[in-house]
């Protein structure tokens, strides 16, 4: 079963971090970058103009500046929970084809139908992630695309592994994301046919792994449970010590995200 995510306290958080998100953002952007690929692959060349996009977790607008050069004649509704994400994307792209939307996608009520929605390092920080897909496949215009990349289960799975080799008394310290099969199921659920699913493993080298959890904190990818526990001084040290020589590698230590990027379409 999915934790529950404190949304408040994930808003908070991305309104703390807005300023400094896109310095440590790479995983993000090339995250963006897979799935502009694979929706353009179900496309194809030949596919009609598209009128009206939706981004849901737009951020600082990394997604939505592919989405912006991809659909030149469309209308884009960027939504985001943080305000200051948002400001940090307007300021960027400007407002020019653009609608800035700050809202909770759990709580946000869809005013029409658009061809295509996409979503790029968002939904591992849905409460009620089912709920979400059931609402954005209503949202979609018959033929009309979802286009969603998010991180997997076996994301920063060393630094878990390292936490239970310091005796952590935590059951899990960190995030909990969603399995590959979680997805597929959620989306196949509403009637829409998955054209693309896939599991794809990024690695990233850090200094040491106080400057890994450095930038995890800072791009956002800390999570807020509402039953979150204390860290004890002692097993952080241990998690440390034992992470930085069990996961060396040249230039430091290496980190790993697992990102799952599905794409289905809605049937006429």
């Amino acid at each position: 079963m999915k934790e529950e995510i404190d949304r408040r306290l994930v808003a908070r958080h991305f309104d703390l971090h807005a300023h400094e998100y896109d310095a440590h953002a790479e995983v993000q952007r090339e995250m963006a970058e897979r799935l502009m690929a694979r929706l353009a692959r179900v496309e194809g060349p030949h596919r009609p103009p598209v009128r009206t996009v939706l981004d849901v977790g737009a951020g600082t607008g990394v997604l939505t500046r592919f989405l912006f050069e991809r659909y030149p004649e469309a209308e884009i509704t960027a939504l985001d929970i943080s305000e200051a994400m948002l400001w940090r994307a307007r300021e960027r792209l400007g407002t020019a084809r653009v609608r800035w939307v700050q809202a909770d996608v759990e709580t946000w009520r869809c005013p029409r139908r658009y061809e295509v929605i996409a979503s790029n390092a968002a939904f591992q920080w849905l409460s009620r992630p089912s709920e979400v897909v059931r609402k954005l496949s209503g949202c979609l215009a018959d033929g009309g695309m979802l286009a969603v990349a998010t991180f997997g289960p076996r994301t920063f799975w060393e630094l878990f592994f390292a936490f239970r080799q310091a005796g952590d008394p935590a059951p899990r310290r960190g995030p909990t994301f969603p399995p590959m099969r979680f997805w597929s199921e959620a989306i196949r659920a509403c009637g829409l046919k998955v054209e693309v699913l896939e599991r794809v493993r990024v690695r990233r080298v850090y200094p040491s792994v106080r400057d890994f959890l450095k930038t995890v904190k800072k791009m956002g990818a800390s999570h807020a449970p509402k039953s979150d526990r204390p860290l004890p001084r002692r097993v952080l040290a241990r998690m440390e010590a034992w992470y930085n020589e069990t996961f060396a590698v040249p230039g430091g230590v290496r980190a790993t995200f697992e990102v799952v990027i599905a794409v289905a379409q809605k049937r006429h």
